[in-house]
């Protein structure tokens, strides 16, 4: 099973796979470094649509999405509107002016359940790009801002 966390970001200016891949293997908190796969037109595009995290040979890796055109993000922001229907309408109305707002979607495909330095290594690279990127994380649990403080609850 899988879980999904999305970073909605409403700031345009692209993540190079350089930068993202610097985020998590220098600043993640990750015994040893991950593999991560990158883009054929190169490690300074920020033009790529999914990055391969294998942070162990035997575990599947953690993949990352993004997202840049509105129609790439619909089906993303479908899934959330159903989550937050019974929200109190405040809440669901954040999280609409945020799927409004939002220039880059970046979504985390966790498979299974990784270890510590793992989870870490993602908390740290979703603040990164929440901080950096203007945006707010939407895991299964919460909403949490830049700074991964809890919102509310989902």
């Amino acid at each position: 099973m899988a879980t999904w966390i999305n970073v909605l970001c409403r700031a345009a200016e692209p993540v190079t796979y350089a930068e993202l891949a610097d985020v998590m293997n220098n600043m993640g908190g990750l015994d040893e470094a991950a593999e991560l796969s990158p883009p054929a037109n190169g490690p300074d595009s920020g033009d790529w649509g999914l990055v391969s995290v294998r942070y162990a040979p035997t575990k599947r890796p953690v993949i990352v999405h993004q997202k840049v055109t509105r129609e790439e993000m619909e089906p993303s922001f479908e899934d959330l509107r159903e989550k937050i229907e019974d929200l109190p309408a405040e809440h669901r109305a954040t999280l609409e002016a945020w799927m409004a707002a939002t220039q880059r979607l970046f979504i985390f495909e966790v498979q299974g359940d990784p270890p510590d330095d793992v989870w870490e290594m993602l908390a740290v690279t979703q603040s990164f790009l929440a901080r950096e990127r203007d945006g707010i994380v939407v895991a299964d649990e919460a909403v949490y801002n830049a700074a991964l403080e809890r919102m509310f609850d989902l």
